[in-house]
């Protein structure tokens, strides 16, 4: 599996080499690995001093990514103020760009917006998502071909997820 709580920290960390330093985010409530990446994006602010505004983190269930739209109000009145954020994952932060391109917020002029995994779609959004990528669809294709060769497969593999910047963060300032 990926390391959800690295995939935090490396998005968080990657904000605030741009210079980032008001940074909220979106994460999903009823999974752990909404509470794991939680919990690395903390770490990573707690860790720079950067202070934590509890009012610019969006607590969200899995039914909620579909109506995020029709709730727009309320996720621009939680990143009211913020230059980034950091997106439970990039089906979130395309959702929350489009809610900020609807609204007249350019991204990444107004808010850079990070998400994590890397999905198919990051790529082809109207401004590609810079994301932390999942490196489990090559490791998953690479342990089965290990077990259909006979060979030993170690039973937990936590694999720790790269930066993929695109277009969607710039630094702070620029």
């Amino acid at each position: 599996s990926m390391d959800d709580r690295q995939a935090g920290r490396a998005a968080a960390q990657f904000l605030i080499r741009k210079g980032h330093k008001k940074i909220g985010a979106v994460f999903k409530a009823d999974d752990g690995q909404g509470h794991l990446r939680y919990q690395g994006y903390m770490e990573v602010l707690l860790e720079a001093g950067i202070e934590v505004r509890e009012e610019n983190i969006l607590w969200i269930a899995t039914g909620d990514v579909e109506e995020m739209e029709r709730d727009q109000s309320r996720y621009l009145a939680r990143l009211k103020g913020v230059t980034a954020c950091v997106c439970y994952n990039d089906t979130v932060a395309s959702k929350l760009m489009d809610i900020c391109l609807q609204s007249g917020i350019r991204i990444p002029d107004d808010l850079s917006v990070m998400g994590i995994d890397d999905a198919d779609i990051s790529r082809d959004l109207s401004v590609p998502l810079t994301t932390v990528h999942n490196p489990l669809q090559r490791l998953s294709g690479e342990l089965i071909l290990k077990m259909i060769q006979g060979e030993p497969v170690p039973e937990v593999n936590e694999m720790e997820g790269a930066i993929v910047e695109r277009e969607s963060v710039k630094p702070y300032g620029a």
